[in-house]
């Protein structure tokens, strides 16, 4: 798992959508322009239109899944595919996109190479969330888990 949730990301997911995904970059302000890439990073799915699909493509990721079906459910099924703001869902990949942490539900450890990596800069952004210093008191498990 390479992501911290603040609060619940659900409240940010329209009731109509059956597919909803986060995505590296939301580049303006529609949440249902399907040229936007997957993230895996949260995804959110009604059962209905999904289970039907993910038979259909055995062994395919959720992100890969959801950028392959994204058109294909909407055309065919009128299937309701959104991707939620990063405003809400954020991530490294635009890490010079300012943050509100008022608003921020999850934070996403995308476009960061190698696990140790993404746990140091995640726990940075937790603790930068809560004011706190983003370094581990000594004797905590933060502070003697292996890296």
């Amino acid at each position: 798992m390479d992501m911290v949730w603040f609060r619940n990301p659900l409240l940010r997911v329209p009731v109509a959508a059956d597919l909803a995904m986060s995505c590296d970059m939301f580049c303006g302000d529609n949440p249902y322009d399907l040229d936007k890439r997957a993230n895996g990073g949260f995804a959110y799915a009604r059962a209905s239109a999904w289970y039907g699909a993910r038979g259909a493509h055995p062994g395919k990721n959720e992100q890969d899944l959801f950028d392959k079906l994204k058109r294909e459910l909407s055309a065919a099924h009128g299937v309701a595919a959104q991707f939620v703001d990063t405003d809400y869902l954020g991530g490294f990949c635009e890490r010079r996109k300012r943050r509100d942490f008022n608003k921020l539900r999850t934070y996403h450890g995308n476009c960061l190479v190698g696990l140790r990596t993404k746990l140091e800069r995640l726990r940075s952004a937790a603790c930068s969330r809560s004011g706190r210093s983003s370094r581990p008191r000594p004797g905590s498990p933060a502070a003697t888990s292996p890296r």
